[in-house]
């Protein structure tokens, strides 16, 4: 479960200069998923009602998706909704697809995966993997893909610490640019801004939602941490699937 949070400008009356926030929560049920809430604040963005907000958020107020450009206060223990794992999912989707559309094969290809969240997927680049590596702080949770790719197809997963030494050509997968090489000479997919002399760079910027999950996003939202959470936090299984746009 998670709380979104909607800001609505104050309805400006005669009567009354002083304008008062008026807060409202509504539970919005999915369909055989856990459900999430949705929290609207009638107010100025300047002056909002934290400790009402932390109050109505209860227990998720670490589960939080706030609008773009909204900072709670620290005092108020309310705490931004990180994702951990679907971005990389989305990441890894888009460059499977490209490789698909590219056509590109026999190609030495490397994962960068700090929690080891991939290894259910890993095997779909083996149709264009000449090497296939994978650098994990979570080694052991590649251990069932390793034997299953050798057994099924007669690949070798290379499975390498974060230290281990970062590959300098080929295919890379990465959520950040802390692993890339400057000097990397290939194709790099990732979230990060960072341009590299060599490689060819496909930047990972926002994502398109399927028309239902769409209506339920409210203003200011980001679409990628609202997936992330209909995924990691009510079990939308279908948020898997989603691939990061390109540019």
């Amino acid at each position: 479960m998670f709380v979104t949070l909607e800001i609505v400008e104050p309805q400006k009356t005669r009567r009354r200069k002083k304008r008062s926030c008026k807060l409202s929560i509504e539970r919005v049920a999915l369909p055989e998923a856990v459900s999430f809430y949705r929290m609207t604040v009638q107010g100025e963005k300047e002056a909002l009602p934290w400790p009402d907000i932390a109050e109505g958020a209860g227990p998720l107020r670490c589960r939080l998706l706030l609008p773009r450009g909204i900072t709670p206060p620290k005092e108020s223990g309310i705490r931004a909704f990180e994702p951990k794992a679907l971005p990389l999912r989305m990441l890894f989707n888009a460059g499977v697809a490209a490789l698909e559309r590219r056509r590109l094969f026999r190609k030495e290809i490397t994962v960068v995966d700090p929690g080891g969240i991939l290894p259910q997927c890993i095997g779909r680049l083996v149709p264009f993997a000449s090497v296939l590596r994978v650098l994990t702080e979570r080694p052991h949770r590649y251990a069932a893909a390793q034997r299953d790719l050798l057994e099924s197809d007669g690949i070798s997963l290379c499975v390498c610490s974060m230290s281990a030494p970062l590959p300098q050509q080929g295919v890379l997968i990465s959520l950040t640019a802390e692993y890339v090489p400057r000097l990397f000479d290939g194709l790099i997919f990732t979230c990060a801004e960072r341009r590299f002399l060599r490689a060819e760079t496909v930047i990972a910027r926002d994502v398109k939602l399927p028309s239902a999950p769409a209506r339920l996003c409210p203003a200011g939202i980001d679409r990628v941490q609202f997936a992330s959470a209909l995924y990691e936090c009510c079990g939308v299984k279908a948020m898997g699937e989603l691939c990061f746009c390109e540019s």
